[in-house]
């Protein structure tokens, strides 16, 4: 790990501060197994205000500047290598951020992003545990949380395990205040229709049309129900 040590006197809050933020966000929200082309700049912001709250404890700082070097070597190995490659170079590492940081946000943020590693190297099981494991990590931060579980569902229906993601997504879509409600809707709808379940896709698809007119994700639904 000495490749990732970093002088405290060259950093300038908040600029580090916030530059781990930002490419937090850009990790958290490149786990979708679909080109999602509204992902939303609200949920955006929204998240990475959550992220800044979360690392305001300067105590952190050392972690989370790990996380970011390490964020730093996957961005460039997956240009130069490819995801499976990049993944390999920085688990070990990423899996001592979360080992040493273990109950600190810094480590439950390294097992967000170990979890998308893993998913995009196609290590779909154990992209699916450390979802898991970060949904309990976020417990206090629904927003976050529902980000995990999202990442789960993925993972689970690029396992195949259609049924499991189901009942993932039904219990995101009911969720009165889910800011993400129409993507959960979208990809409901998607697995209904992969489980051959017509009428329910019809169903929830039409929902989302009704609840969401304008988000780009009713296009979506449109041209999946075009067939």
């Amino acid at each position: 790990m000495g490749g990732l040590r970093v002088s405290r006197k060259s950093l300038k809050e908040p600029d580090e501060f916030i530059s781990f933020s930002s490419r937090l966000l850009k990790q958290a929200l490149m786990h979708k197994t679909k080109i999602l082309l509204g992902a939303g700049v609200l949920l955006g912001v929204l998240v990475l205000f959550s992220v800044i709250n979360y690392f305001s404890n300067k105590s952190e700082n050392r972690g989370s500047l790990l996380l970011t070097r390490l964020m730093h070597q996957y961005d460039k190995a997956v240009t130069e290598k490819g995801p499976q490659k990049a993944y390999e170079l920085v688990q070990p590492d990423i899996q001592m951020v979360i080992d040493n940081y273990a109950g600190k946000d810094c480590g439950k943020f390294a097992r967000l992003s170990a979890a998308h590693y893993s998913f995009r190297a196609g290590k779909f099981d154990g992209a699916a545990a450390l979802y898991l494991q970060a949904m309990n990590d976020f417990n206090s931060s629904p927003l976050l949380k529902n980000m995990a579980a999202f990442g789960l569902g993925y993972a689970y229906e690029a396992q195949k395990e259609y049924e499991k993601a189901v009942q993932l997504f039904e219990k995101l879509s009911g969720k009165p205040d889910m800011l993400m409600d129409d993507e959960a809707l979208f990809t409901l709808g998607r697995l209904y229709g992969l489980l051959g379940k017509k009428d329910l896709q019809v169903k929830v698809l039409s929902q989302l049309s009704e609840k969401h007119p304008n988000s780009i994700y009713t296009e979506l639904a449109t041209n999946e129900l075009a067939g």
